[in-house]
């Protein structure tokens, strides 16, 4: 198979940073509907989401532990600021 012609690898190239903001915002949406940054769980949340949340929150502490985020944290939920550059781990 011959490789792509320079303006299709742009093309390529441009496409995959634009779904990769979109999907970065849409984690963050999701993350922030279930609450995941906040001490307690919203009271709108059914119990599949409430455990949902639980796990979302245990690993965003694994990433904070293991030094995959870049920054540290000024508050228990600093993780969750740097969270969807982590996403896809």
């Amino acid at each position: 198979m011959p490789p792509l012609d320079k303006s299709l690898r742009n093309q390529l190239e441009r496409t995959i940073k634009e779904a990769r903001i979109i999907s970065e915002a849409a984690a963050k949406a999701a993350l922030d509907q279930l609450g995941v940054g906040e001490t307690k769980p919203y009271s709108h949340l059914t119990g599949e989401d409430r455990k949902i949340r639980i796990r979302l929150r245990a690993h965003g502490r694994q990433l904070e532990m293991s030094g995959m985020t870049r920054q540290k944290p000024r508050r228990s939920t600093g993780w969750l600021k740097r969270w969807p550059t982590n996403i896809g781990i």
